[in-house]
């Protein structure tokens, strides 16, 4: 099964809380169905791996809203220990996903929502310029968005090209720099 979009937004749980959760499906069952959206995974994606684990078959059901996103979110916000970095990336995707929607956030909205400050949020363009590997590790938590901005400048001034670049060419060469300053420094 894969996971929609939205659900991507979060992490998945450590070993240990999936380990947990597993022994508990095995000994309890699936309480919480797994909702899905367009054919993938919208919430559940940690009882979904833990049923795997437990050799348990999930239990699915349709989400039927008109606000995945915020399904999603409110899911799950609550549910997990979020890292400053992790709750501001996720401020500007709920933010980039309500522009031109009838439900528009503004960016202090989410700001304050997401408990980080607006200049935080702000700096979340240098996340939306990063390559996927780093765009994953400020997801996980493992770097932040001081760190993020710091490839992203390295990278830019290696190549002397602007970060912003819609160019696929000029973009893949960013985010090969980036993936390699990644790789040097860990």
């Amino acid at each position: 099964m894969q996971y929609h979009k939205f659900n991507l937004l979060f992490p998945v749980a450590d070993e240990k809380t999936l380990n947990d959760l597993a022994d508990d499906i095995a000994t309890n069952g699936l309480i919480e169905s797994i909702v899905i959206y367009e054919g993938l995974i919208l919430d559940g994606k940690n009882r979904y791996l833990a049923c795997m684990k437990a050799g348990v078959k999930p239990r699915y059901k349709e989400y039927k809203g008109d606000e995945p996103i915020q399904y999603v979110f409110t899911k799950n916000f609550y549910r997990r220990h979020l890292n400053a970095t992790q709750r501001a990336i996720l401020a500007r995707v709920v933010y980039e996903k309500t522009i031109g929607t009838v439900k528009k956030k503004t960016l202090d909205e989410v700001a304050k929502i997401m408990n980080v400050s607006k200049t935080q949020v702000q700096k979340t363009k240098y996340w939306n310029w990063s390559s996927d590997t780093v765009k994953k590790a400020a997801q996980d938590g493992v770097i932040s968005l001081h760190y993020v901005k710091a490839i992203v400048e390295r990278a830019a001034a290696i190549t002397g090209i602007n970060p912003s670049t819609k160019d696929t060419t000029e973009r893949k060469r960013l985010h090969d720099v980036q993936d390699k300053i990644m790789k040097e420094e860990r």
